[in-house]
């Protein structure tokens, strides 16, 4: 954030004032307007950002205590008039006539203090407003993405880990996943053969009665024979 604050800070009160009153600045770049904060002197209880003095009125807000809150963004190179009022109720406005203007720091330029009647012919005086504070906005373009591969339906190769394996999604043309280390299938639910090699055995009784060589039956179960 930036505080721009007025060239000359308004000292002397103006008592009885209805009309609008304020300043008239332009931006050398798009900024966002968070905060405009007047004089403590001055009895304005709401504050403007406009496109001329007497009419489009894009935003508004009121003082709490001295700040009134914004969240609006401006155009540079562009005037714009931040002005204060009592919504139509006389109150005190603030002034200073030792500006010398326009004015600015090379973002922004203070052109001119206008008055409750919308006239600039004292534009050297600053008027109400002490200091604004904007945020530059910023925007971020990024550079074209080009993919070189050797065919037509190029390989994605993504190392994750084995945790993060089930809980994988992808948009992408089916794209081949390259897990390295130990096969993630390791581990995972399913039905596989036991491959059981039992020893060569005489005598082995399971609904035969000889066994020569190695053997693989499912439901095999041994039992010793027994002699009465």
């Amino acid at each position: 954030m930036t505080t721009f604050t007025n060239p000359t800070t308004p000292t002397t009160t103006g008592n009885n004032v209805a009309g609008k009153a304020g300043e008239r600045i332009q931006w050398s770049s798009a900024v966002s307007i968070s905060t405009v904060t007047k004089s403590s002197s001055s009895t304005a209880t709401h504050c403007y950002i406009q496109t001329a003095w007497g009419s489009g009125v894009l935003a508004t807000a009121a003082f709490s205590g001295n700040v009134a809150t914004f969240n609006y963004s401006v155009s540079a190179s562009t005037d714009y008039w931040i002005l204060c009022d009592k919504e139509g109720s006389t109150y005190d406005a603030v002034y200073s006539n030792s500006a010398s203007k326009p004015t600015g720091d090379g973002i922004a330029t203070w052109q001119a203090g206008v008055n409750q009647a919308g006239q600039e012919s004292s534009k050297n005086y600053s008027r109400i407003i002490l200091n604004i504070v904007a945020v530059s906005d910023v925007t971020v373009s990024p550079s074209a993405f080009t993919l070189s591969t050797s065919s037509q339906a190029p390989a994605f190769f993504i190392n994750i880990s084995q945790a993060a394996v089930f809980a994988l999604t992808t948009t992408a043309q089916s794209p081949t996943v390259d897990f390295p280390g130990p096969n993630p299938n390791i581990g995972t639910i399913g039905s596989k053969e036991i491959m059981t090699r039992y020893p060569v055995a005489q005598g082995l009784i399971a609904n035969t009665t000889s066994q020569t060589g190695q053997y693989r039956r499912p439901n095999l179960v041994a039992q010793e024979e027994t002699s009465f």
